[in-house]
């Protein structure tokens, strides 16, 4: 999974996001986390509170134009794209 990338890999494209993501954690590769971190997001994906969710068509553009404002007010929401070589 693309988790440098999430917004536009996985939500924007795919039209589906993690609700119940421990809001402690960032969302990255689960192999990157600190061992406590991990059990964490284990035990929630363990009981369901993290699972995967298909976004309507009006909340998914709600997030796509969050995901802009918040591009243009300066946080990095997007990786930038490599070079093309």
């Amino acid at each position: 999974m693309n988790y440098e990338n999430y917004e536009r890999r996985i939500v924007e494209r795919v039209g589906v996001h993690l609700a119940g993501w421990p809001l402690s954690i960032p969302i990255r590769n689960p192999g990157t986390l600190s061992r406590d971190n991990a059990l964490i997001l284990q035990n929630t994906l363990d009981a369901g509170t993290c699972r995967w969710e298909k976004l309507s068509a009006e909340e998914l553009e709600a997030r796509k134009a969050e995901n802009r404002h918040r591009e243009e007010n300066g946080e990095q929401v997007y990786k930038p794209s490599k070079p093309q070589t």
